[in-house]
């Protein structure tokens, strides 16, 4: 079971990640409006569809791991603690940023107001890095199980 839970967890972290990075390097070049306001729908999409599913579980299997390995690792490891408060940061940054300004950038950009636009990009670039670097950042505080 733990083996099962590990590769759970890894692939939901793989999940994030990647679609973390997908948001951030795919947009950089001025689209078209068109273009543009599909982009910012499509991120809305991958945040609902791909990154909050990834970290509840994440979340979940995280609590089954440290449930299973209660001999070795504890809820007061920092590397524990790291991972809970990322996955507490990036669904408020879900919530908070990408979805409001993802749908605030497709909708600017479907009207073709290209300033409204990109003030609406901008917030989803600025969180996203902070997302991704956030999520890095975890990953080598679980690899390095830091506290433990």
């Amino acid at each position: 079971m733990t083996e099962f839970l590990y590769f759970v967890h890894i692939l939901s972290a793989a999940a994030w990640f990647g679609a973390a990075l997908a948001r951030n390097l795919g947009g950089r070049s001025e689209p078209e409006e068109r273009a543009a306001a599909a982009w910012f729908a499509f991120t809305v999409k991958l945040a609902r569809v791909v990154q909050m599913p990834a970290a509840l579980l994440l979340f979940i299997t995280g609590f089954g791991l440290i449930g299973l390995r209660s001999d070795v690792y504890s809820m007061t490891d920092l590397f524990v603690i790291i991972g809970i408060l990322m996955t507490v940061a990036g669904a408020g940054l879900g919530m908070a940023v990408f979805g409001p300004s993802g749908r605030a950038a497709a909708s600017a950009y479907q009207r073709g107001d290209r300033t409204a636009g990109r003030a609406a990009a901008a917030r989803v670039a600025w969180a996203g890095w902070a997302d991704t670097g956030l999520v890095a950042f975890t990953i080598l505080a679980m690899v390095l199980k830091w506290g433990a």
